[in-house]
Parts: C-alpha cells; sequence; structure tokens
C-alpha cells in the first residue's frame, strides 16, 4: 500500500513508499468436549482441540482464569472456547451445554409409632426411609450389601442410616443414625428344690429357687405366672 497527498491546488506529491500488509488466516475453530452433566458439589472436565492460546467461556461471559487446554467445571451452562496461534484469535466454538444436577434430599429413617428400637435376642425392628428409591442402609457407617429398600429389618445392634441414589446417579446426604439396641438373652435358668424333696403333704409348703438375677416369673402348669421372686413356695402339686 501507498498514499499520494494534495494541498488542494491540484498539485499531488510523490508517492509514498509502499508499506506492505499481511494479512494472516484465523486459527480453525476449535471444538469443546468433555462431559454434560454432573452432581452439586462435583465437576466435569472439559477440553479444547490443541493450540497456543485459549478463552473460555460460560453462557458468553469470559471466564478470565481459564487459559489451559482443559476447564473444570463446577457451574452449569453453556461452555464455549477460542484459541490463537500468537496472532489470531479463532471464531468462537459452538456451545458445550452442561448441567449441574441437584441433589437429591437427605432422608429421614423412621421407625412405627409406638415400636422400640431396644428388644431382645431374636427379635427385629422394621426400619423405614423417607426416600422412594434409590436406598442404600449402612450400619455404623459400613454398607449392608443388599439393602436397597425402603424398609430395612435391623436384627443387630448398631447405628443405623441411610443415603439415596436418583436417577442421576447423585447421592443424597447421609441420614441421621437410629440406634438400635439388641439386648442378649439370660441363660436358661435351672430350678433348685430347696432340700431337695419333690414330694410333699397337703398343707406343706415346697420351696423352688432360682438362679440370681434381676427379675423373676413363676409359672404353673397352665403358664399362669404366679410369681415374681427368686424363690417361689409351692402348696399345690404341679
Amino acid at each position: 500500500y501507498s498514499v499520494e497527498v494534495s494541498n488542494g491546488s491540484g498539485c499531488w506529491s510523490v508517492r509514498s513508499d509502499v508499506v506492505d500488509m499481511v494479512m494472516n488466516t484465523l486459527p480453525a475453530t476449535p471444538v469443546v468436549s468433555g462431559g454434560v452433566s454432573f452432581c452439586v458439589g462435583s465437576s466435569v472436565l472439559l477440553s479444547s482441540t490443541l493450540s497456543g492460546g485459549y478463552r473460555w467461556y460460560r453462557d458468553g461471559v469470559l471466564l478470565s482464569s481459564a487459559v489451559g487446554q482443559v476447564y473444570t467445571a463446577s457451574v452449569g451452562g453453556g461452555y464455549s472456547v477460542q484459541v490463537s496461534d500468537g496472532k489470531c484469535w479463532s471464531l468462537m466454538s459452538g456451545v458445550l451445554s452442561v448441567t449441574a444436577n441437584t441433589l437429591p434430599a437427605t432422608p429421614v429413617v423412621g421407625v412405627g409409632v409406638g415400636v422400640s428400637t431396644v428388644f431382645c435376642e431374636g427379635g427385629s425392628v422394621e426400619l423405614r426411609s423417607s426416600g422412594v428409591s434409590g436406598n442404600q442402609w449402612y450400619r455404623d457407617g459400613m454398607k449392608i450389601e443388599g439393602a436397597t429398600f425402603g424398609v430395612y429389618v435391623a436384627t443387630q445392634t448398631g447405628g443405623y442410616s441411610v443415603r439415596v441414589t436418583d436417577v442421576n446417579g447423585c447421592e443424597s446426604g447421609m441420614s441421621s443414625s437410629t440406634v438400635v439396641v439388641v439386648n442378649d438373652v439370660p441363660v436358661k435358668p435351672v430350678v433348685t428344690v430347696v432340700g431337695g424333696v419333690r414330694e410333699f403333704c397337703v398343707g406343706s409348703v415346697v420351696v423352688l429357687s432360682a438362679p440370681m438375677s434381676s427379675g423373676y416369673r413363676w409359672y404353673n402348669e397352665r403358664g399362669d405366672v404366679v410369681g415374681t421372686g427368686q424363690s417361689y413356695s409351692v402348696t399345690v402339686g404341679g
């Protein structure tokens, strides 16, 4: 390129020296690839076509600190990128939509009205999750394999909790722990006949005794409770 100038009197200057101008082609328009969804609190990696420089955008807004080939997206939105060859910036890439899926609500563990979570060995209690589906039960923080229904029948001592996973694969927080206590059943007692004689005459009394314990129930042959002390005085055969 060169130029001549006029002074308005019809005279033109000598033409200027030539200035050579070079038009650089734009880098190829990049492509964004990577994950398209994640659970809130997590992230996905997005990557661009290899080049010398990068400008990442979310919903059309420049992410000033995002200058690498790979970008970690922890917020949902439409992501795009420009690349540079050191001279020119490319056209904007297409938009990759990334969705941040919300976590399911933290479930609550419940038991029936009036139902105790303290019982004797051989018993059980039904624990119910407020989660409709995707349940996973834990005892003392350890996953219970196969316990994936809304109801779990607990037969062991421990702290029981549950979490749910939704259709997007997102996990809820862990529920509060419900403590179940299973008490041991006392050893089968042996009845001692005081004096060692099991036969007695009408009007007489024979005393039966049980081992030392914290509670007692004596039964007659009909299954009626007839005494609650450590010993029982028998006045009727049976």
